[in-house]
């Protein structure tokens, strides 16, 4: 079972939480920054976990539309 860890991070702390996820996690785990790597096929996982801070009730943007745009995936 394949997972896809996708975050976003400005000062760094949710790339720590998604390495806690990831190193807790004992299958197939992949994470990707979506701001710096490319992103993967999404039919190669199972499961995608999104990260990202809120700010002012809000995820970042490009979180939100990395999410619009593979919804039907």
């Amino acid at each position: 079972m394949a997972t896809l860890i996708a975050y976003m991070t400005s000062y760094g702390c949710t790339e720590k939480a998604a390495e806690i996820i990831r190193d807790q996690l004992p299958e197939d785990v992949t994470s990707v920054n979506l701001e710096n790597d490319g992103i993967p096929p999404l039919d190669q996982f199972d499961t995608v976990i999104i990260g990202g801070s809120i700010r002012i009730g809000k995820i970042q943007r490009r979180i939100r539309r990395f999410c619009e745009k593979s919804l039907d995936q």
